[in-house]
């Protein structure tokens, strides 16, 4: 019969144990005929602190551009945090247009990329090739100057 293990359980292995005993003799072999597992499914991945940095001469975080594949039922979402040192960061917030680019003297030239990946059908896999990164730094004589950082590809 069909057993349900519930919801919310994360694991990375299962281990199928069997009690032949209690299958029927006269039903044919006793083993697993069908497995399955089905649910869904989410990773993240978050850039290296010093990975995606503005430069000495930063002045702020403009706009992302991801490439990314997402079959049906399945999607990648984005989260972004920004930090004067690379160690003491701001809080995580949905919008690149939301972190913090400059406070007073500060200039918070590192930008982390939290990226989620899930599916809902167990199977399907959504795939981030690329993504850029647009900013703009204080250089004279045309300040500001637009920059790409670019992270994989």
């Amino acid at each position: 019969g069909d057993v349900d293990l519930g919801a919310g359980i994360t694991a990375r292995y299962l281990k199928i144990q069997i009690n032949v005993s209690s299958f029927c003799t006269v039903c044919g072999t006793p083993g697993v005929h069908d497995f399955q597992i089905t649910g869904s499914h989410t990773t993240t991945h978050t850039t290296a602190a010093t990975q995606i940095d503005g430069g000495t001469n930063f002045f702020e975080w403009e706009a992302f551009t991801p490439t990314q594949t997402t079959p049906a039922n399945t999607s990648i979402s984005y989260r972004y945090r920004t930090s004067t040192n690379g160690t003491d960061w701001t809080s995580w917030v949905g919008a690149i247009g939301s972190v913090t680019s400059r406070n007073g003297n500060d200039r918070y030239r590192y930008l982390q990329v939290e990226a989620t990946l899930s599916n809902t059908d167990g199977a399907s896999t959504p795939s981030i090739d690329q993504y850029e990164i647009d900013y703009h730094t204080n250089l004279a004589p045309s300040t500001p100057t637009a920059m790409t950082a670019v992270v994989g590809g």
